[in-house]
């Protein structure tokens, strides 16, 4: 479950990552991205568990945490950034937030040199 409200993160008969819920229709999480931002609330050891250990959680877990740190909020940047320094997801990731601490819409350099992921000298 990803909320209080019965949206839930399953897998679909082909191994996809598939959101759903009450008064939502199934659809694939990658194209509600936006839904998953609650996971980010959970310790990384917690989700794991469920998600990130699954295959397709290879790339579901960077996605939301890509999705977070290129966005407006600082608050779910946090959050990532927290995951980050959980070792959570890895070098992919961790390249793309180098990337984003030269961006004009890039974190507080202290966030990116706090979880180790920066390249300034």
């Amino acid at each position: 479950m990803i909320n209080a409200q019965g949206l839930t993160l399953g897998l679909d008969h082909t191994g996809g990552w598939i959101t759903w819920g009450p008064n939502n229709p199934v659809r694939p999480a990658q194209e509600r991205i936006l839904w998953l931002l609650p996971l980010l609330e959970r310790s990384p050891d917690e989700v794991a568990v469920s998600v990130i250990t699954a295959e397709a959680g290879a790339s579901l877990i960077p996605a939301l945490l890509r999705f977070v740190l290129e966005s407006w909020s600082g608050y779910w940047a946090g959050m990532a950034l927290g995951w980050f320094e959980a070792g959570i997801p890895g070098t992919d990731l961790i390249n793309t937030l180098a990337g984003l601490e030269d961006s004009p819409t890039s974190r507080d350099s202290s966030d990116i040199e706090r979880c180790g992921c920066g390249t300034r000298q």
